[in-house]
């Protein structure tokens, strides 16, 4: 029985040593750390600087920047969207016509036929764009992305895009081949653009005024089929008939386009810059591409496998564009 005591006792001792050295290494030091900074007021571009004291294991920077702000850290960044429209165009063939104009429609039926696309009210938006000039032929011309927001009154209301083709009866001057490419419709964040719909997925379709397609012998001009108009890259409105004996018109209507409320951007991300292994840092320097207000955030961590322990610290920065000097704030500011 003595000899049992003794074992029992020894594991006791042994038992009580483990969580003692347990308890020693499951707590770690309270974080030391601070940050302060050469200025407040910096130039677009230009590093500011950051100055640090105290050497905590782990450091997070958060710029305060749309992506990197600490406010953001524990929720979804819900960011509003803008829409926007770019394709480019080509003539060929002389100016008639001279302009397929581009328009939108809240109020179209989506019933595609000449009378239902005649009977919706069209907005031209063709000087938003721009577009092959009058003067050129064969030259594929770019549109600039423009901002179409303000044409979506809601999210729930479509918007149809119609471009109008009508080459006009002249034996002097043939009619034009029409070629839009790649039109496309994007959720602008500010920081990002979104491809929504692309040519496909605009679901475009002709639409053509019948009776002017009649020839005087009775023969219908030769149309494109949507198949062939809609291969993937490019709307293409022709008249075969050269020389028509009448005006021939068409439509290229698209199928209906929704505005995005708001895009899920998530959690915003700190960025590391200190880990455990790293030596201590004294300094720390982060230019700004774009001017404004930001709230800048320093995380600092002890940790262990047991623990964690950390001290935020926030400064706000003023960042302006280079225009020269820049104008100390006033004392009372400074304060």
């Amino acid at each position: 029985m003595k000899t049992i005591n003794k074992y029992m006792l020894l594991t006791v001792v042994l038992l009580m040593s483990l969580t003692a050295c347990r308890e020693q290494f499951e707590d770690v030091d309270t974080v030391s750390f601070d940050v302060t900074t050469e200025s407040v007021v910096c130039k677009v571009g230009q590093p500011v600087q950051f100055l640090m004291q105290g050497n905590p294991d782990m450091i997070t920077f958060y710029s305060g920047e749309i992506g990197n702000e600490y406010a953001y850290k524990d929720q979804d960044r819900m960011q509003p969207v803008d829409m926007g429209y770019s394709f480019s165009s080509n003539r060929k063939h002389g100016p008639n016509p001279v302009l397929c104009p581009l328009s939108y429609s809240t109020d179209f039926s989506g019933e595609y036929t000449a009378e239902a696309v005649q009977a919706a009210t069209w907005v031209d938006i063709s000087d938003r764009f721009v577009f092959i000039p009058a003067n050129k032929n064969d030259s594929e011309t770019f549109s600039e992305m423009a901002n179409i927001s303000d044409i979506f009154p809601d999210e729930q209301t479509p918007v149809y895009f119609n471009y109008h083709y009508v080459c006009v009866a002249n034996k002097a001057e043939r009619c034009s081949d029409w070629l839009i490419y790649s039109p496309t419709v994007y959720g602008l964040t500010g920081t990002s653009e979104i491809e929504m719909y692309d040519l496909v997925d605009m679901n475009w379709r002709t639409v053509y005024n019948e009776p002017t397609w009649l020839r005087e012998d009775g023969t219908y001009d030769t149309k494109l089929n949507d198949a062939n108009a809609n291969n993937g890259k490019r709307l293409r409105m022709i008249c075969t008939d050269q020389y028509p004996n009448c005006d021939r018109e068409m439509w290229f209507v698209s199928g209906p386009i929704f505005k995005m409320a708001s895009l899920n951007n998530g959690p915003d991300f700190g960025t590391p810059i200190k880990g455990v292994a790293n030596p201590a840092m004294a300094s720390y320097s982060y230019a700004y591409s774009e001017p404004g207000e930001y709230t800048v955030t320093f995380v600092a961590a002890n940790v262990n496998v047991y623990d964690r322990k950390e001290r935020v610290v926030e400064l706000k920065v003023k960042i302006v564009e280079d225009e020269g000097t820049i104008t100390p704030p006033e004392q009372e500011e400074w304060n």
